[in-house]
């Protein structure tokens, strides 16, 4: 549900803006040159406030941001994750803002702890997977393990690309052997009920 809020307890942070008050604080991402997705206004710098003018509507029109760095992440278009402050009118959802007027606070190229982020979050799914009893092919925790030699400069993209072909041919493959043992299944039942 989207909520048009008043932000009665402003918030502060110092960082380039030197300690400005703002209504609201999130996090943006930028694409690697530093520039919006949508709107080309040129390079952004920290210390830079962009406004649009209302009305606000969440994907057409306003500035947005996540609560936490995770919110922002599902619309990144790219690895420069920004502090942001945010003024003006502001309509808030579940976990993202849009806001009149945005403000970059800090910034950071996160290219390598989103690439780290991705191989905890495969390990996870890896783990999930053999705690309910389905051990997940050795190439997928390979090609997990050969990312992480390349974040540290110890194997080629070659090598990265080779690892992820394993993993993806180990993955088709065993979704193919669930799926003929499904049909066969399924065919059994029919059979077993008369209706094949």
């Amino acid at each position: 549900m989207t909520m048009l809020t008043t932000f009665t307890t402003p918030v502060t942070e110092t960082p380039a803006d030197g300690g400005v008050t703002h209504k609201l604080l999130g996090y943006h991402f930028l694409r690697i040159d530093r520039r919006l997705r949508w709107n080309d206004v040129g390079v952004i710098e920290a210390g830079r406030t962009i406004t649009v003018s209302p009305p606000l509507v969440f994907c057409t029109n306003g500035l947005h941001a996540g609560i936490l760095p995770l919110d922002a992440l599902r619309r990144a278009p790219g690895p420069i994750l920004c502090r942001v402050g945010l003024d003006g009118e502001i309509l808030t959802d579940t976990s993202e803002v849009c806001a009149e007027s945005r403000t970059v606070l800090w910034m950071h190229d996160a290219t390598l702890a989103l690439h780290e982020f991705a191989c905890n979050e495969a390990e996870l799914v890896l783990l999930a997977e053999r705690a309910v009893g389905r051990e997940p092919h050795e190439a997928s925790w390979h090609a997990i393990e050969v990312k992480r030699r390349w974040l540290r400069g110890e194997a080629t993209l070659d090598d990265l690309s080779a690892a992820e072909s394993a993993a993806w041919s180990a993955a088709w493959s065993a979704q193919n052997e669930r799926l003929e043992a499904a049909f066969e299944a399924m065919h059994a039942a029919h059979a077993a009920a008369g209706t094949v």
